[in-house]
């Protein structure tokens, strides 16, 4: 019996921090500028979604 050759088909997602400056392409310079972006930690942003899930319950709720 030999298996398939396919190669795993994975996409990874990695959740950032909200942006403080948003992309703001200039006219005349044709020059994009960035937002910086910070790495969040994973025990944080669970519990932000923790959070955020009740908050939202509790107002369909209502």
């Amino acid at each position: 019996m030999t298996g398939t050759q396919e190669q795993p088909k994975v996409l990874y997602i990695m959740p950032w921090q909200g942006i403080t400056n948003p992309v703001a392409i200039q006219d005349t310079d044709m020059q994009i500028t960035l937002p910086e972006f910070n790495p969040i930690h994973p025990k944080q942003f669970q519990q932000q979604v923790r959070e955020f899930s009740l908050n939202k319950s509790k107002a369909n709720n209502d």
